[in-house]
Order: structure tokens, then C-alpha cells, then sequence
């Protein structure tokens, strides 16, 4: 057992080691974004519009203080995605061995996301958190005509809401 253990920590630490310049770019990312105020969503940050992970962030910090509802409100797709970690973290230190299906499993994940996102734009966006517009995005602030046109997709989408049809 405690073979087991010694190994997973020197590929645990191997990982961490092969990717310390990705792990100290994120910080420095969080860091940075914090600072300005930004959101830490990179599409957020540069559209003012919610990405396809909106709420994950928020979900798993509910789950990991044992709120499953609340995570489940944030977004969902938390449990799936959460799953997947895990299944990878069980084969790669667990096991010690490659993570079987992984692309399958992972464009299954992404594609489910991304079907999840355009639901959930469709019912919420942008009267209810996170589905919002932020305002002060960088394109907002470099382009003239990008709050106007924000506000036309939001007025847009309101009224296809209230007409009942999704505009394909």
C-alpha cells in the first residue's frame, strides 16, 4: 500500500513539475485579474459575455463545501465534469496507467457543454447570474460601436424569449 501511495506522489510531482510554468502562468493570470478588477474568464474578460464553463468555478467551490443544489444551480454540467476529473486523476495516480478513451470522453464532455451552454444562454441570458453581460469588457473599451451592439444582442434575445421562438 504504501508503494502504492510512494508512487502516485512522484507522479503527482512529476506532472506538477513538467507543468509549473502553465500552473505559475495561471496564478500569474489570477493574480493579474484580480488586481484589475477583471472577471477570470478570459471570454468574459475580453466579450462581457458568459463562456461555455460559466459557473464552474462557483459549482465546484458549492460542491466542495457539500452544496450540491447550489452547485447544481451555478451549472450543472459540474457533476459530469467533476466525473471526468476524477476518472482521470483514479487512471493516471490511482492505476498508474494512461487513461483509457480519454479524447472519446472528452469530446463527449465538451460537446455536452456546449449544448448545455446554448440551453442555458436561450432560458437565462442575460437576466439571471452568471448568464450576464459584464459591462467593461475589453472589446467595449476598444471598440466604439461594441456596447451598442452588446445591447442589441440582449435586447434580441429577450424578445425571441418572449416570443417563444430561439431565431434558427
Amino acid at each position: 500500500m504504501m508503494e502504492k501511495l510512494r508512487k502516485s506522489a512522484e507522479r503527482l510531482s512529476a506532472d506538477l513539475w513538467e507543468y509549473r510554468y502553465a500552473l505559475i502562468g495561471l496564478a500569474l493570470y489570477y493574480l493579474f485579474t484580480k488586481l484589475l478588477g477583471m472577471p477570470f474568464c478570459p471570454m468574459r474578460s475580453i466579450t462581457g459575455f458568459p463562456c461555455a464553463g460559466c459557473g464552474l468555478t462557483r459549482a465546484f467551490l458549492y460542491l466542495a463545501g457539500g452544496k450540491a443544489m447550489e452547485a447544481a444551480w451555478m451549472n450543472p454540467m459540474a457533476f459530469p465534469v467533476l466525473a471526468f476529473i476524477l476518472y482521470c486523476a483514479w487512471h493516471r495516480y490511482g492505476k498508474g496507467t494512461g487513461i483509457p478513451i480519454l479524447w472519446p470522453l472528452l469530446g463527449v464532455l465538451v460537446a455536452g457543454m456546449l449544448l448545455f451552454y446554448a440551453v442555458r444562454m436561450y432560458q437565462h441570458f442575460p437576466d439571471r447570474t452568471p448568464y450576464v453581460y459584464t459591462q467593461g469588457s475589453l472589446l467595449e473599451k476598444r471598440l466604439p460601436w461594441y456596447a451598442d451592439w452588446a445591447d442589441g444582442v440582449m435586447r434580441s434575445v429577450r424578445t425571441m424569449r418572449r416570443q417563444g421562438s430561439c431565431g434558427f
